[in-house]
């Protein structure tokens, strides 16, 4: 993991650590079951209609830009 995303990981705690931090991360993990129970007739979501900025600039952007933003692409 880079320095400034590990620094970026325990900025706010509650572990001092990354690997002290995912292990809290991963010792709460749900099975997709576990997640879905409580609604069980919930429609699935969907994301086939990105409404976010980030789909604008990707897609208005031109490839300087893109690079220069390290934007996908």
């Amino acid at each position: 993991m880079p320095a400034k995303a590990a620094h970026d990981l325990v900025e706010w705690g509650p572990e001092p650590t990354p690997e002290r931090q995912f292990a809290i991360i991963l010792s709460r993990e749900l099975t997709l079951d576990q997640m879905t129970s409580g609604s069980p007739d919930a429609p699935a979501l969907q994301d086939d209609r990105p409404e976010n900025e980030y789909y604008v600039l990707r897609q208005n952007l031109t490839e300087p830009w893109l690079s220069r933003l390290g934007v996908p692409h």
